[in-house]
């Protein structure tokens, strides 16, 4: 197993693995399968290489040999008064690559790359609450619940409150 920043060259695998997440467990994410999909190829190439010229947000991928099986985001606010915080978006791994440590690797590379960004004092995230596996890393971690965020999402006729956490450095 191996975490790496993902670049450019990784957008197609990150892709496919997005889209994955998205069709087979939705409750997580913001994004729907179709507006993902509806995304060309290169906007996602795009962000990738913004990325890959700042320490202030990045994609990171997990790896079982050459297989892209997981994938965390990180991104710091623009705003001056928020500069002080990051947060957490994206977290999956596949299913088949579940319980070998590749969640905790990823945190883990996460959580140390934004611990190098000058001034960040906080992380922060949401998770679904229907994300338990996720809410058990987080909190195993050192994340603290600091509020619930009722009816966050609405998938059809579905609502999915959101656990927003936050951990300090």
């Amino acid at each position: 197993m191996s975490v790496r920043r993902l670049t450019d060259a990784d957008a197609a695998p990150l892709r496919a693995l997005r889209l994955r997440a998205l069709r087979e467990e939705p409750d997580p994410f913001l994004a729907t399968f179709e507006e993902e999909q509806a995304r060309p190829l290169e906007d996602l190439i795009a962000r990738l290489r913004q990325q890959s010229d700042t320490s202030d947000s990045a994609v990171l991928g997990a790896f079982d040999g050459a297989a892209l099986v997981g994938m965390l985001g990180f991104y710091r606010d623009g705003h001056r008064k928020a500069r002080h915080r990051v947060g957490l978006w994206g977290m999956y791994v596949a299913p088949e690559a579940r319980g070998r440590g590749h969640g905790r690797a990823l945190l883990d590379a996460a959580l140390a790359g934004i611990a190098a960004i000058p001034g960040t004092e906080q992380v922060h995230l949401g998770v679904a609450a229907t994300s338990g596996a996720a809410r058990e890393l987080y909190l195993r971690a050192g994340f603290q619940v600091t509020g619930t965020l009722p009816r966050a999402m609405k998938d059809g006729d579905r609502y999915i409150d959101e656990e927003l956490m936050m951990r300090p450095l």
